[in-house]
């Protein structure tokens, strides 16, 4: 039943139970944010940090956005102003040395580089160019696997690739699958 309150309670419940590390918990917090339903102060605060404004600039301006419309944030509000502050002089960056980015991790010998250009695009929520970076990622071998399939299954859910977001996602173990298995159901719900 792929209900606002029934994603809210199931996630909430996830991020509860499970021993989430910060970017396990962003990937959670990101399906939040995709189903709506961020709703606590503590959340997107939690999203804010583990985004991390200098390297996620443009995502967190969304969060920031997000909370600003629901009363979770003031316009005087001192946490919001400064992460704002540093948002705001940090997105067009990010915009503009993501293409350097991904043509660095196309040379690279490594994954890891191809798996942080993924994590830009992703950020600037070009989901296309995120799938492309994530799987090259995998083909040239990536330090953390099982972040890079996640992630990987999430940009192709979000671009409504249900079936290729699952069988991703199924190859995911260790800490990340109950986060892996929302996703899975966030793709299906989409289908």
């Amino acid at each position: 039943n792929p209900s606002p309150e029934s994603w809210k309670q199931g996630l909430q419940v996830v991020d509860a139970m499970a021993d989430l590390d910060p970017q396990e918990q962003l990937d959670l917090l990101r399906l939040m944010m995709a189903t709506d339903t961020l709703s606590e102060r503590r959340e997107f605060v939690t999203y804010i940090e583990a985004a991390d404004v200098r390297v996620m600039a443009n995502e967190v301006q969304r969060v920031l956005a997000k909370g600003l419309q629901q009363g979770i944030f003031s316009a005087d509000d001192e946490y919001y102003s400064e992460v704002k502050r540093l948002a705001d002089q940090r997105a067009p960056i990010d915009a503009r040395e993501a293409p350097s980015l991904v043509e660095d991790a196309r040379s690279a010998a490594q994954g890891n580089a191809a798996q942080s250009a993924g994590d830009v695009q992703l950020s600037l929520q070009d989901y296309a160019q995120a799938e492309a970076m994530y799987q090259l990622a995998l083909e040239k071998g990536v330090t953390d696997r099982d972040r890079n399939l996640t992630r990987l299954g999430m940009v192709q859910a979000m671009q409504g690739k249900a079936a290729e977001a699952k069988a991703t996602l199924e190859q995911v173990s260790g800490a990340r699958v109950p986060v892996a298995r929302m996703w899975m159901a966030y793709a299906d719900s989409r289908a």
